[in-house]
């Protein structure tokens, strides 16, 4: 298991290499939606995905998406209920 440090190290990467959500003009915006989405992991309203599921959602959106060479994962997002694979 990695220590808090390295957690908040790999999220900072993980998110630094994502492309900004499609209608995003400001940082600002791209962060409020990461609080958004946390919260409502933490609160329980949605589920997280699955590691295998996650895993073919990124395999997935690789094979259909040109600006990925295969090694980016590209945004997740869930629902009440329901998991969603990548986002786009």
């Amino acid at each position: 298991m990695l220590s808090k440090m390295d957690q908040l190290h790999l999220v900072d990467k993980i998110l630094g290499s994502l492309p900004p959500p499609p209608n995003a003009d400001e940082p600002s915006e791209i962060l409020d939606e990461a609080i958004r989405r946390h919260a409502e992991l933490e609160s329980g309203q949605v589920s997280p995905l699955p590691e295998a599921a996650f895993g073919a959602g990124v395999r997935r959106r690789n094979a259909f998406h040109p600006t990925f060479s295969g090694t980016s994962t590209g945004p997740v997002i869930t629902t009440p209920q329901t998991e969603v694979g990548p986002v786009g």
